[in-house]
Order: C-alpha cells, then sequence, then structure tokens
C-alpha cells in the first residue's frame, strides 16, 4: 500500500550474524562448530609434546636438524637432488646452473654448493627451495639483502646420504628449527 516491499532470506546455515557489509553485499555469519568434529592431520609421524593455542610440537624421528645457515621461510615439496652437483668433474659449481631446469618446479632442490646465480634461476623456475652442503658467506649476504624468500638450509655431508633415500618423496624445510623434516 504504501510502497514497501517485504522479503524474507532463510539461510542454509546456523550461525550468529556478525555484520552486513553493505558495499559489497557480504553477511558475515559465525558458524558454530563441534570441536569433535574437526579433524587435524599431521604431516609427520610422532608424540605430542606441547599442545597449546599458540603451538603444536611433534616429536619426530623423522627429521635432520641442522646446525648450518637457515634462510628465508618454510616450505614443502618434493626432494629433488641435483646429481650434477655432486659430480667428480664438476668442481665449479657453476655447471650445477646448467643442469638446473623444470625438473625443479614445485620441489625442494639438493645441491652441493649453492650459489647465488643457482638461487635465483630455481626460484625464477618455481622451485620451493634448496639445501645445500656449501653456501659462501658473500651469497647468504646477497639473499638477506634482496630478503628472498625462498626456504634456504645448509646441511652437513653427512646429512645427505639420509636425504638420498627421499628423493622424490616429501620434505618440509623448518627454518626457525634449521630442521628438514621427512613427511610421510
Amino acid at each position: 500500500m504504501f510502497g514497501k516491499v517485504q522479503a524474507t532470506i532463510v539461510s542454509q546455515i546456523e550461525g550468529v550474524i556478525l555484520r552486513y557489509e553493505r558495499d559489497t553485499g557480504n553477511l558475515v555469519v559465525q558458524v558454530q562448530n563441534d570441536p569433535a568434529s574437526l579433524e587435524i592431520i599431521s604431516p609427520v609421524a610422532g608424540t605430542i609434546t606441547l599442545c597449546n593455542n599458540k603451538e603444536i610440537v611433534i616429536e619426530t624421528e623423522g627429521a635432520i636438524v641442522s646446525e648450518g645457515t637457515a634462510l628465508g621461510v618454510n616450505g614443502e615439496g618434493t626432494l629433488f637432488i641435483l646429481q650434477e652437483s655432486f659430480g667428480e668433474n664438476n668442481a665449479d659449481s657453476t655447471s650445477a646452473l646448467y643442469y638446473l631446469d623444470s625438473r625443479a618446479e614445485g620441489k625442494i632442490v639438493l645441491v652441493k654448493t649453492l650459489t647465488r646465480d643457482l638461487l635465483i634461476k630455481g626460484d625464477s623456475i618455481g622451485a620451493s627451495g634448496f639445501l645445500s652442503v656449501e653456501i659462501s658467506s658473500e651469497d647468504i649476504e646477497y639473499v638477506q639483502l634482496k630478503e628472498i624468500q625462498l626456504p634456504v638450509l645448509e646441511v652437513t655431508d653427512e646429512f645427505i646420504s639420509q636425504l638420498h633415500p627421499w628423493e622424490n618423496k616429501k620434505v618440509m624445510i623448518d627454518i626457525s628449527n634449521k630442521a628438514v623434516i621427512l613427511r610421510e
């Protein structure tokens, strides 16, 4: 009669309306989840040693902890070993640069010597991170100066033999703990 239109909207979910955003037309609803129905899947097998609102710590035997340099942010991917960088004839680390190709895309690359050129090429190809036995101090400074976010971890020769069986399997680089986590 007075030009007012009335409509009813029935939601398909149950919850509490938090806000209505006029600009976008979004209606934000907080749903009530049963905590028992939530499922958390661990990336590694192990025993939970700490669980609080900030973190969950899992003690696992599937990790290799390094004392070497750690740069960038955490990352994960399939382990790709650049065999050509470990060859006897490849004393010159720049020769490994030519062997780094699209096979490294989305993978954590294990090389003997990591140079800034190898790192830049790997980043442009789409590598997920690097593990290396040797990184020069100049290249470490370069990575820090350029604030490259790609995870880089220096490991020792003894860890190389532990990593070889994990080629083509998922690994994660935890920068804060300087660890390579071997995923199940």
